[in-house]
């Protein structure tokens, strides 16, 4: 069975475009869930650094901490 060279290559680049669709698809799936996990890194360090102000504070309530920049 011959197919005409036209759709041969016609089928080749569509399956080319799906691949890198895929690719670009995961790779921003990717991209996505890396950024969550950075916003929730610097969101759980802000919060440790607001704790060990308040643990420090109550251990040594004389004490004047300025509190710490973010």
């Amino acid at each position: 069975m011959h197919f005409h060279p036209i759709i041969v290559l016609l089928a080749g680049w569509i399956a080319f475009a799906w691949v890198v669709w895929q690719v670009v698809k995961n790779s921003m799936h990717v991209v996505k869930n890396s950024l969550a996990l950075i916003g929730k890194s610097i969101s759980s360090m802000s919060v440790l650094g607001q704790l060990q102000q308040i643990i420090m504070l109550e251990d040594h309530p004389k004490l004047d901490i300025p509190p710490a920049p973010l």
